[in-house]
């Protein structure tokens, strides 16, 4: 299949409001807006393969792939970010399908504009409501009052723009669907420690091989079968809540627990492409701030040229 030609955008954000200047953003709310797109893409993209929009973790490497976007220029009139699709798209036979990277966005555009509407009764990705209200950042200031979304479509071989705006009305309305506590069925794989089997709450916690422990609650019935599991790899499945706000679970009412071998914990995630930041934060580790924390940690008493001289000698050995 060929490749087709470059389209001019996939995404345009006019970002507009008293602070802002025709064709001219500052950098921290240019990047809070890209990253914050990037992330709502992203998400949405995860959702749409089947996996969880917002959980701890890292993002699938198909997603990065097909969904990394890439900023045009700095359009003036109002301030007019255009994006692309960072990899270039194949050329489908049916004029009016979209590749999935195109979908993906079309998909999280619309998920703005439903928000913006008076139906309150859709439901929406979670990963996507997070990224809209880290993207409500930059309205803060007052500098900027409203962005609005544009996605070119095909429609009977005829183009239509579909349009979204997202301003303080939009974000609140994020905010107010993010306070609900989400439930969804969920899997984790990890060493089983710390069980209570107290009369009133019985509870236990799964270690997973990357990210936080997860706190999860089991029925008397299933005393015998969390004693047996002790200090041992388990995959749990159960009812999870998720809160709104990390994304993370909350606790996880178990359903069943099945034994794994130590070397398969975490192997789906294992054979995932994580990038270097996923990993940080799935793991809590956050940038170094101060360089000065390195220094230090040689005895005093030892000769660092010394030591060096050792080991070059040691080589011509």
């Amino acid at each position: 299949m060929g490749v087709t030609k470059r389209q001019e955008y996939l995404l345009k954000l006019k970002v507009q409001g008293p602070g802002v200047r025709p064709g001219a953003i500052t950098v921290p709310d240019l990047l809070r807006i890209c990253q914050a797109t990037q992330d709502a893409v992203n998400r949405q993209a995860e959702a749409m393969r089947g996996g969880v929009s917002l959980r701890p973790g890292p993002k699938s490497s198909v997603v990065y792939e097909e969904c990394t976007l890439e900023l045009l220029d700095i359009r003036k009139g109002s301030t007019v970010l255009p994006f692309r699709l960072a990899k270039p798209q194949q050329h489908l036979p049916i004029p009016e399908a979209q590749a999935f990277g195109a979908e993906v966005v079309t998909q999280v555009v619309a998920t703005v504009k439903k928000i913006g509407s008076t139906y309150n009764g859709a439901d929406f990705e979670a990963g996507v409501l997070a990224s809209l209200k880290t993207m409500g950042e930059v309205l803060e200031r007052g500098n900027i009052s409203r962005i609005e979304w544009i996605v070119p479509l095909r429609r009977g071989g005829r183009k239509k723009l579909l349009r979204a705006v997202f301003d303080r009305r939009v974000r609140d309305c994020v905010i107010e669907r993010m306070k609900t506590p989400l439930v969804r069925p969920e899997k984790v794989e990890g060493v089983l420690e710390m069980a209570d089997f107290k009369e009133q709450e019985h509870k236990c916690r799964i270690h997973p091989p990357i990210g936080q422990p997860v706190v999860c609650t089991f029925s008397p019935e299933q005393e015998e079968e969390v004693y047996e599991a002790l200090r041992k790899p388990v995959r749990v499945a159960g009812t999870a809540k998720i809160n709104p706000n990390s994304g993370r679970i909350d606790e996880l009412a178990i359903q069943s627990i099945v034994p794994v071998e130590q070397l398969l914990v975490g192997a789906e995630d294992f054979f995932s492409g994580h990038s270097i930041e996923e990993l940080a934060q799935a793991q809590g580790v956050r940038p170094l701030e101060n360089p000065k924390v390195l220094a230090g940690g040689w005895p005093q008493s030892d000769n660092l040229d010394d030591f060096l001289e050792e080991i070059y000698s040691s080589r011509r050995i």
